[in-house]
């Protein structure tokens, strides 16, 4: 059986911790075949101000530089360069061209703002408390991951984690079924 992880975050999404070389030192002891790093591409800074969310552009070429480094260490190992597309949906203020994806095999697209809201990030789970939030949460999320999902213009190989939502352990008040709540 091979072990393969598609899907890892370094120092270089500022919520990461580990560089890229402890990653690879790691996988090779774990006996992994492949391994993807997936940091997430740079946001502007309207949706990461702090520099915490995403890579910033500025260490976009040492990021890539790093994983040239981990192969030449573990050649046993595949390691593919990829990139985690935040879908912002109609906030998209960002020029992605193809050039700026070239260096990116594997991109994976997922929904980590809800109209604006990182509301996977500790620092803003306040809102999630709020009456019916989880309800309301749930449902945006939801209508939001479809969304991006179903994107032409979106370029990305997977869906990342359609489960994101569960993160602080906010639910839906009720068990309806699955297509009830995503109206």
């Amino acid at each position: 059986m091979e072990l393969v992880n598609t899907h890892c975050h370094c120092v270089y999404s500022g919520h990461g911790v580990g560089s890229i070389a402890e990653y690879a030192d790691a996988a090779a002891a774990a006996g992994l075949s492949t391994l993807a790093f997936t940091e997430h591409f740079p946001l502007s800074p309207a949706f990461d101000p702090d520099e915490y969310l995403s890579m910033t552009p500025a260490n976009v070429d040492a990021y890539l530089a790093e994983i040239e480094a981990a192969r030449a260490k573990h050649p046993q190992i595949e390691f593919i360069t990829g990139t985690e597309m935040d879908y912002l949906g109609s906030l998209e203020d960002r020029a992605i061209t193809d050039e700026a994806l070239a260096p990116f095999r594997f991109r994976l697209l997922s929904v980590h703002f809800i109209d604006g809201w990182a509301f996977d990030d500790p620092a803003q789970r306040d809102r999630w408390e709020e009456p019916g939030a989880p309800d309301a949460i749930w449902r945006r999320y939801g209508e939001l991951w479809c969304e991006a999902a179903s994107n032409a213009h979106a370029a990305y190989d997977a869906m990342s984690h359609p489960d994101l939502a569960k993160k602080f352990g906010f639910y839906p008040r009720r068990r309806a079924p699955a297509d009830a709540w995503w109206r």
